[in-house]
């Protein structure tokens, strides 16, 4: 999401929301991520609470990164936060998603819609 890594609390333990999914159900989820053209999923060791023992989990990486970061859509961005304020995400991590730029459409004023990254709020 961000070049500063994964949300942290204060303490710099990333929170995240992780899902049980069975093999069934990543299908699904491979063609809505686009397995094997645009992403490609990665395993990593992640822990519940500080200090508790490791679990594996998936999540899904771009196979031709950009050179640089780009934005994402002001309604996937939407969609993001949302996500993150019902899981109930630390206040921290909300505040640097909002402030996080995104693709919009500015107001008409060349007579064309034209795309250029602005922050979300």
């Amino acid at each position: 999401m961000s070049p500063g890594g994964p949300p942290a609390d204060r303490d710099g333990v990333p929170s995240a929301s992780l899902y049980k999914v069975g093999d069934d159900e990543f299908t699904a989820i491979d063609r809505k991520e686009g397995h094997g053209w645009a992403y490609t999923r990665v395993v990593l060791p992640v822990r519940l609470e500080a200090g508790g023992p490791e679990r594996m989990a998936v999540t899904y990486t771009v196979l031709s990164k950009e050179p640089t970061e780009i934005p994402p859509s002001r309604k996937y961005l939407g969609r993001v936060i949302t996500a993150a304020r019902e899981r109930g995400l630390p206040e921290p991590y909300l505040e640097r998603l909002e402030g996080q730029c995104c693709v919009g459409r500015p107001a008409r004023m060349t007579g064309r819609d034209e795309v250029m990254a602005r922050p979300f709020r």
